[in-house]
């Protein structure tokens, strides 16, 4: 059936005041006219569920480790000399010193500028002293991968998994500390009771998509890395629960082998999902983190400081609080196995 012009011209300017009246809505005025906020706190959890819900990665279909160790990255790398896209975060004279073929100098302060430079059709195998600082940026990197597609390995123990010790830093000074500071405070009591499970933090980052989301999140926790993201472990242990929520990343079964006594069990791998425990974590009070070694607790602390959370690593974790308690210390460090 044919309508009259006056009919169409009636249609016509009804559907005018209607999109005039829906683009006065007050979400436009909340977001500068762009319609309802983006969720930013949504966008950075969702990539933290698809990271830690088994804390794996995948790279060509192949599933693999986080943290991967000295001999199985040599022997790729022997087997391809271009299998990874190498980052090393030492300092500049240190890397200058000597560092592995290829590597590519990155400081943190301009790591996530640097990812876009970086390849996806490469393993981004990231190294520092320790691992510590290179874990944290590992966790940066594969959570804005979600969205780019980079993938992300911690090169385990660092440089000092690589090279003799003389050799880590230039000046011949580093030192792994293999320590028992709290050896004797251990106890193997059960886990005290979670905190209740509240809000998650909200977050405001102006950006309209996920990658970007991720990139600003990424962005302020890169930033707060040298602010005081690594405790210490005798500030850990001396913190008051009412101070510092203490969490203790391992199995049950391993925690009661003996763990601080203000720690409470969060067990791997996908303890900071939205499907498990992340809602359990305070907004109100500082967050603490420890594991083994310092290096899985890096990744957790930078995810945390992503989703709006004051988080922090306890640096080197039970290698300086009891490293010769082997019931404890599932993960001792050591030097090279070989001559790299």
């Amino acid at each position: 059936m044919k309508r009259s012009w006056l009919s169409c011209f009636a249609i016509l300017a009804m559907l005018t005041m209607m999109f005039a009246v829906t683009g006065c809505s007050d979400d436009d005025d909340d977001n500068g006219g762009g319609g309802t906020p983006f969720d930013v706190t949504a966008a950075v959890m969702a990539a933290g569920d698809d990271y830690f819900d088994d804390y794996k990665v995948t790279f060509n279909g192949m599933e693999m480790l986080v943290n991967v160790s000295a001999s199985a990255a040599f022997a790729n790398i022997a087997g391809d000399p271009d299998y990874y896209y190498v980052v090393d975060m030492r300092s500049g004279a240190d890397f200058d010193n000597m560092h592995i073929e290829g590597a590519h100098n990155v400081s943190m302060g301009n790591l996530v500028a640097e990812i876009d430079n970086m390849p996806t059709d490469r393993i981004i195998l990231v190294m520092c002293y320790s691992g510590q600082t290179a874990s944290y940026a590992t966790s940066i990197i594969n959570l804005v991968g979600t969205q780019t597609g980079h993938v992300a390995q911690n090169l385990k123990f660092g440089a000092s998994g690589i090279l003799p010790l003389e050799d880590v830093k230039a000046d011949g000074s580093y030192s792994y500390p293999m320590l028992n500071e709290q050896l004797l405070d251990m106890v193997t009591d059960a886990s005290p009771a979670k905190n209740a499970a509240g809000d998650y933090p909200a977050l405001d980052d102006d950006v309209s998509n996920a990658m970007d989301a991720l990139k600003a999140r990424a962005a302020y926790a890169a930033s707060q890395w040298p602010a005081g993201c690594g405790m210490d472990n005798n500030a850990a242990a001396d913190a008051s629960t009412d101070d510092l929520y203490l969490i203790n990343y391992f199995s049950e079964a391993n925690y009661l082998e003996g763990h601080l006594p203000n720690a409470i069990q969060y067990g791997p791998p996908d303890a900071f999902t939205t499907a498990k425990d992340l809602a359990t974590l305070p907004k109100d009070k500082p967050v603490a983190v420890y594991c083994y070694t310092g290096q899985t607790s890096a990744q957790v602390a930078a995810y945390l400081q992503m989703v709006g959370y004051d988080a922090q690593t306890v640096i080197y974790g039970i290698q300086k609080m009891a490293y010769d308690d082997p019931d404890i210390n599932d993960v001792p460090w050591h030097g090279p196995e070989e001559d790299y």
